[in-house]
Protein backbone atom coordinates (compact mmCIF):
# COMPACT_ATOMS: atom_id res chain seq x y z
CA UNK A 1 0.00 0.00 0.00
CA UNK A 2 1.20 3.50 -0.92
CA UNK A 3 0.90 6.34 2.37
CA UNK A 4 -2.43 6.85 0.79
CA UNK A 5 -3.15 3.11 1.81
CA UNK A 6 -3.98 1.95 -1.85
CA UNK A 7 -2.34 -0.78 -3.85
CA UNK A 8 -0.94 -0.51 -6.99
CA UNK A 9 -4.33 -1.15 -8.46
CA UNK A 10 -5.96 1.25 -6.65
CA UNK A 11 -7.93 -0.94 -3.73
CA UNK A 12 -7.26 0.04 -0.23
CA UNK A 13 -7.55 -2.80 2.26
CA UNK A 14 -11.11 -2.88 2.80
CA UNK A 15 -11.62 -3.54 -1.13
CA UNK A 16 -12.64 0.05 -1.96
CA UNK A 17 -11.37 1.60 -5.12
CA UNK A 18 -10.22 5.07 -5.27
CA UNK A 19 -11.65 7.16 -8.29
CA UNK A 20 -8.09 9.32 -9.04
CA UNK A 21 -10.15 12.64 -10.31
CA UNK A 22 -7.62 15.13 -12.45
CA UNK A 23 -5.01 13.10 -12.29
CA UNK A 24 -2.83 13.51 -15.86
CA UNK A 25 0.56 11.93 -17.04
CA UNK A 26 3.26 13.74 -18.28
CA UNK A 27 1.02 13.50 -21.58
CA UNK A 28 -2.03 15.33 -20.48
CA UNK A 29 -3.50 12.24 -20.40
CA UNK A 30 -5.45 10.68 -17.59
CA UNK A 31 -6.35 7.30 -16.89
CA UNK A 32 -8.80 6.62 -19.39
CA UNK A 33 -6.86 8.21 -21.90
CA UNK A 34 -9.01 11.69 -22.42
CA UNK A 35 -7.25 14.96 -21.63
CA UNK A 36 -8.52 17.78 -19.68
CA UNK A 37 -10.77 18.48 -22.23
CA UNK A 38 -12.44 15.32 -22.79
CA UNK A 39 -10.37 14.28 -25.98
CA UNK A 40 -8.06 11.05 -26.67
CA UNK A 41 -5.03 11.53 -28.26
CA UNK A 42 -6.70 11.41 -31.50
CA UNK A 43 -8.99 14.05 -30.78
CA UNK A 44 -12.64 12.40 -29.94
CA UNK A 45 -14.29 12.14 -27.06
CA UNK A 46 -15.99 9.44 -25.55
CA UNK A 47 -18.82 9.46 -27.93
CA UNK A 48 -16.17 9.33 -30.60
CA UNK A 49 -16.26 12.83 -32.06
CA UNK A 50 -14.00 15.80 -32.40
CA UNK A 51 -13.92 19.13 -31.14
CA UNK A 52 -15.96 19.89 -34.02
CA UNK A 53 -18.64 17.39 -33.35
CA UNK A 54 -17.41 14.95 -36.25
CA UNK A 55 -16.71 11.38 -35.86
CA UNK A 56 -13.64 10.14 -37.36
CA UNK A 57 -16.26 9.09 -40.70
CA UNK A 58 -16.33 13.21 -40.79
CA UNK A 59 -20.50 12.88 -40.03
CA UNK A 60 -21.80 14.83 -36.96
CA UNK A 61 -24.44 13.52 -34.38
CA UNK A 62 -27.25 14.46 -37.08
CA UNK A 63 -25.27 12.08 -39.87
CA UNK A 64 -24.17 15.31 -41.36
CA UNK A 65 -21.00 16.12 -43.09
CA UNK A 66 -19.09 19.45 -43.12
CA UNK A 67 -20.77 20.49 -45.71
CA UNK A 68 -24.00 19.60 -44.57
CA UNK A 69 -24.83 16.16 -46.76
CA UNK A 70 -25.35 12.80 -45.11
CA UNK A 71 -24.54 9.47 -46.26
CA UNK A 72 -27.59 9.30 -48.57
CA UNK A 73 -26.13 12.31 -50.78
CA UNK A 74 -28.87 14.57 -49.27
CA UNK A 75 -27.90 17.93 -47.54
CA UNK A 76 -29.69 19.17 -44.42
CA UNK A 77 -31.53 21.20 -45.94
CA UNK A 78 -33.41 18.23 -47.47
CA UNK A 79 -31.59 18.97 -51.52
CA UNK A 80 -29.16 16.47 -52.85
CA UNK A 81 -26.00 17.71 -54.40
CA UNK A 82 -27.87 17.53 -57.72
CA UNK A 83 -29.83 19.90 -55.88
CA UNK A 84 -33.35 17.74 -55.81
CA UNK A 85 -35.49 16.95 -52.81
CA UNK A 86 -36.11 13.81 -51.24
CA UNK A 87 -39.51 13.90 -53.33
CA UNK A 88 -37.58 14.22 -56.44
CA UNK A 89 -38.20 17.81 -57.37
CA UNK A 90 -35.86 20.55 -56.95
CA UNK A 91 -35.57 24.03 -55.23
CA UNK A 92 -37.81 25.08 -58.38
CA UNK A 93 -40.47 22.68 -58.16
CA UNK A 94 -38.79 20.39 -61.12
CA UNK A 95 -37.81 16.98 -61.45
CA UNK A 96 -34.98 15.57 -62.88
CA UNK A 97 -36.33 15.27 -66.64
CA UNK A 98 -37.32 18.81 -65.79
CA UNK A 99 -41.36 18.42 -64.96
CA UNK A 100 -42.70 19.81 -61.81
CA UNK A 101 -45.42 17.63 -60.03
CA UNK A 102 -48.09 18.48 -62.82
CA UNK A 103 -45.84 17.68 -65.55
CA UNK A 104 -45.09 20.69 -67.15
CA UNK A 105 -41.86 22.10 -67.39
CA UNK A 106 -40.02 25.58 -67.43
CA UNK A 107 -41.93 26.40 -70.63
CA UNK A 108 -45.35 25.01 -69.03
CA UNK A 109 -45.21 22.22 -71.75
CA UNK A 110 -45.60 18.50 -70.94
CA UNK A 111 -43.73 15.24 -71.99
CA UNK A 112 -46.45 15.10 -75.23
CA UNK A 113 -45.75 18.64 -75.81
CA UNK A 114 -48.57 20.27 -75.04
CA UNK A 115 -49.71 23.08 -72.37
CA UNK A 116 -52.25 23.19 -69.80
CA UNK A 117 -55.07 24.11 -71.87
CA UNK A 118 -53.83 21.73 -74.38
CA UNK A 119 -51.97 23.64 -77.07
CA UNK A 120 -48.55 22.82 -78.10
CA UNK A 121 -46.00 25.50 -79.70
CA UNK A 122 -47.12 25.94 -83.12
CA UNK A 123 -50.60 26.55 -81.71
CA UNK A 124 -52.40 23.33 -82.73
CA UNK A 125 -54.41 21.68 -79.94
CA UNK A 126 -54.14 18.55 -78.47
CA UNK A 127 -57.01 17.29 -81.11
CA UNK A 128 -54.93 18.59 -83.74
CA UNK A 129 -57.03 22.08 -84.50
CA UNK A 130 -55.77 25.44 -83.91
CA UNK A 131 -57.52 28.39 -82.30
CA UNK A 132 -58.56 28.74 -86.04
CA UNK A 133 -59.85 25.40 -86.53
CA UNK A 134 -57.27 23.93 -88.78
CA UNK A 135 -54.49 21.26 -88.21
CA UNK A 136 -50.94 20.92 -89.15
CA UNK A 137 -51.54 20.51 -92.21
CA UNK A 138 -53.83 22.95 -92.56
CA UNK A 139 -57.29 21.11 -93.11
CA UNK A 140 -60.74 21.80 -90.91
CA UNK A 141 -62.18 18.91 -89.00
CA UNK A 142 -64.15 18.37 -92.52
CA UNK A 143 -60.75 18.32 -94.51
CA UNK A 144 -61.14 21.72 -95.92
CA UNK A 145 -58.27 24.25 -96.25
CA UNK A 146 -58.83 27.90 -95.37
CA UNK A 147 -59.64 28.57 -99.00
CA UNK A 148 -62.15 25.62 -98.99
CA UNK A 149 -60.63 22.97 -100.92
CA UNK A 150 -59.62 19.41 -99.49
CA UNK A 151 -56.22 17.95 -100.41
CA UNK A 152 -56.95 16.70 -103.38
CA UNK A 153 -57.88 20.16 -104.36
CA UNK A 154 -61.29 20.24 -104.51
CA UNK A 155 -64.19 22.26 -103.03
CA UNK A 156 -67.24 20.74 -101.20
CA UNK A 157 -69.04 20.68 -104.76
CA UNK A 158 -66.03 18.45 -105.73
CA UNK A 159 -64.42 21.28 -108.09
CA UNK A 160 -60.74 22.68 -107.65
CA UNK A 161 -59.36 25.98 -108.19
CA UNK A 162 -59.95 26.58 -111.69
CA UNK A 163 -63.07 25.28 -112.04
CA UNK A 164 -62.81 21.58 -113.09
CA UNK A 165 -64.51 18.28 -111.22
CA UNK A 166 -62.19 14.93 -110.73
CA UNK A 167 -63.65 13.86 -114.37
CA UNK A 168 -62.10 17.24 -115.85
CA UNK A 169 -65.52 18.87 -116.58
CA UNK A 170 -66.44 22.44 -115.51
CA UNK A 171 -69.63 23.64 -113.78
CA UNK A 172 -71.43 24.40 -117.63
CA UNK A 173 -70.37 20.44 -118.44
CA UNK A 174 -67.26 21.31 -120.58
CA UNK A 175 -63.43 20.56 -120.60
CA UNK A 176 -60.60 22.53 -121.07
CA UNK A 177 -60.82 21.90 -124.66
CA UNK A 178 -64.12 22.75 -124.92
CA UNK A 179 -66.18 19.80 -125.02
CA UNK A 180 -69.06 19.12 -123.26
CA UNK A 181 -69.88 14.81 -122.13
CA UNK A 182 -71.58 14.83 -125.38
CA UNK A 183 -68.42 15.82 -127.25
CA UNK A 184 -70.24 19.13 -128.58
CA UNK A 185 -67.26 21.44 -128.78
CA UNK A 186 -67.73 25.07 -128.04
CA UNK A 187 -64.71 27.63 -128.06
CA UNK A 188 -65.09 29.35 -124.90
CA UNK A 189 -64.40 31.83 -122.60
CA UNK A 190 -64.35 31.82 -119.07
CA UNK A 191 -68.56 32.72 -118.47
CA UNK A 192 -69.21 35.82 -116.40
CA UNK A 193 -70.59 35.34 -113.01
CA UNK A 194 -72.57 36.96 -110.77
CA UNK A 195 -70.41 39.10 -108.61
CA UNK A 196 -71.35 41.45 -106.01
CA UNK A 197 -71.03 44.28 -108.44
CA UNK A 198 -73.76 42.81 -110.50
CA UNK A 199 -75.65 42.03 -107.41
CA UNK A 200 -75.75 46.14 -106.67
CA UNK A 201 -76.78 46.36 -110.16
CA UNK A 202 -80.09 43.70 -109.84
CA UNK A 203 -81.23 46.07 -106.53
CA UNK A 204 -81.02 48.98 -108.68
CA UNK A 205 -83.19 47.76 -111.05
CA UNK A 206 -86.90 49.44 -111.58
CA UNK A 207 -90.36 47.09 -112.90
CA UNK A 208 -92.43 49.22 -115.36
CA UNK A 209 -95.07 47.96 -116.80
CA UNK A 210 -94.13 44.24 -116.33
CA UNK A 211 -90.86 44.90 -118.14
CA UNK A 212 -87.42 45.77 -116.28
CA UNK A 213 -86.23 49.25 -117.28
CA UNK A 214 -82.35 49.34 -116.81
CA UNK A 215 -79.12 50.72 -117.44
CA UNK A 216 -75.69 48.01 -117.56
CA UNK A 217 -73.18 50.73 -118.36
CA UNK A 218 -70.82 49.00 -115.79
CA UNK A 219 -70.95 45.68 -118.00
CA UNK A 220 -70.28 46.81 -121.50
CA UNK A 221 -69.28 44.20 -124.20
CA UNK A 222 -66.04 43.18 -124.19
CA UNK A 223 -64.17 40.96 -127.42
CA UNK A 224 -65.38 37.53 -125.54
CA UNK A 225 -68.39 38.46 -123.53
CA UNK A 226 -71.56 40.71 -122.63
CA UNK A 227 -74.23 41.42 -121.08
CA UNK A 228 -77.80 41.42 -122.80
CA UNK A 229 -80.39 43.77 -121.12
CA UNK A 230 -82.98 42.00 -118.46
CA UNK A 231 -85.85 40.45 -119.44
CA UNK A 232 -88.99 40.43 -117.26
CA UNK A 233 -90.91 37.79 -116.50
CA UNK A 234 -93.83 38.35 -114.07
CA UNK A 235 -94.47 35.69 -111.62
CA UNK A 236 -97.88 34.23 -112.73
CA UNK A 237 -96.66 34.49 -116.79
CA UNK A 238 -94.98 31.80 -118.72
CA UNK A 239 -93.83 33.97 -121.87
CA UNK A 240 -90.46 35.95 -122.20
CA UNK A 241 -90.13 39.36 -124.13
CA UNK A 242 -86.29 40.35 -125.02
CA UNK A 243 -85.35 44.19 -124.33
CA UNK A 244 -81.70 44.61 -126.55
CA UNK A 245 -80.38 47.83 -127.61
CA UNK A 246 -77.75 45.80 -129.46
CA UNK A 247 -78.28 43.67 -132.44
CA UNK A 248 -79.79 40.88 -131.10
CA UNK A 249 -81.76 38.24 -133.53
CA UNK A 250 -85.81 37.92 -132.28
CA UNK A 251 -85.21 34.42 -133.94
CA UNK A 252 -83.04 33.47 -130.81
CA UNK A 253 -85.81 33.03 -128.52
CA UNK A 254 -86.87 29.94 -130.43
CA UNK A 255 -83.87 28.03 -129.33
CA UNK A 256 -84.82 28.81 -125.55
CA UNK A 257 -85.48 25.62 -123.49
CA UNK A 258 -86.84 26.97 -120.09
CA UNK A 259 -86.48 24.57 -117.16
CA UNK A 260 -89.86 23.82 -115.68
CA UNK A 261 -88.57 24.71 -112.50
CA UNK A 262 -88.69 28.40 -113.02
CA UNK A 263 -92.37 27.74 -112.16
CA UNK A 264 -91.35 27.05 -108.81
CA UNK A 265 -90.28 30.97 -107.71
CA UNK A 266 -91.00 32.58 -104.48
CA UNK A 267 -91.17 36.52 -103.82
CA UNK A 268 -88.97 38.56 -102.06
CA UNK A 269 -89.98 42.32 -100.72
CA UNK A 270 -87.62 44.47 -100.65
CA UNK A 271 -84.26 42.37 -101.56
CA UNK A 272 -83.09 40.87 -104.84
CA UNK A 273 -82.08 36.88 -104.21
CA UNK A 274 -80.84 35.22 -106.92
CA UNK A 275 -81.57 31.48 -107.85
CA UNK A 276 -78.92 28.79 -107.04
CA UNK A 277 -79.65 27.09 -109.95
CA UNK A 278 -78.47 28.41 -113.33
CA UNK A 279 -79.88 27.20 -116.61
CA UNK A 280 -78.06 27.80 -119.86
CA UNK A 281 -79.47 27.53 -123.79
CA UNK A 282 -77.07 27.89 -126.64
CA UNK A 283 -78.17 29.10 -129.93
CA UNK A 284 -78.54 27.47 -133.43
CA UNK A 285 -75.21 28.51 -134.54
CA UNK A 286 -73.69 27.85 -131.35
CA UNK A 287 -72.31 30.89 -131.44
CA UNK A 288 -73.71 32.29 -128.39
CA UNK A 289 -74.86 31.33 -125.21
CA UNK A 290 -77.59 32.03 -122.82
CA UNK A 291 -77.28 31.97 -119.00
CA UNK A 292 -80.53 32.27 -116.98
CA UNK A 293 -80.86 33.35 -113.80
CA UNK A 294 -83.95 33.99 -111.96
CA UNK A 295 -84.41 36.45 -108.82
CA UNK A 296 -87.16 37.89 -106.41
CA UNK A 297 -88.03 41.96 -105.68
CA UNK A 298 -90.81 43.63 -104.59
CA UNK A 299 -93.02 41.03 -104.79
CA UNK A 300 -92.64 39.99 -108.59
CA UNK A 301 -90.39 37.36 -110.24
CA UNK A 302 -87.76 38.16 -112.85
CA UNK A 303 -85.18 36.70 -114.69
CA UNK A 304 -81.75 38.02 -116.15
CA UNK A 305 -80.42 36.58 -118.69
CA UNK A 306 -76.94 36.81 -119.79
CA UNK A 307 -75.37 36.80 -123.13
CA UNK A 308 -71.52 34.81 -123.61
CA UNK A 309 -70.59 35.98 -127.15
CA UNK A 310 -68.63 32.78 -128.02
CA UNK A 311 -66.38 33.68 -131.08
CA UNK A 312 -65.47 30.52 -133.40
Amino acid sequence: YDEDGYDENGYDKYGYFLCKKNIYDENGYDQYGYNEYGYDKDGYDEDGYDEEGYDEDGYDKAGYDKCGYNDDGYHQDGYNALGYYEDGYNINGYNEDGYDKYGYNEDGYDEDGYNEEGYDKDGYHIYGYNKYGYNKYGYDKYGYDKDGYDKDGYDEDDYDKNGYNPYGYDKDGFNKNGYNRDGVYIKKKKLNKITKKSKLVLKSLIPYKGILANNLTDFKSTENDFFLNVVSLLSRERHITFISSGNFDNNFNNCLKISPEFSKWNSNKGEVEISSFPTYAIDTKGSRRLTFYFFSMNSKSFLLIIINNILK
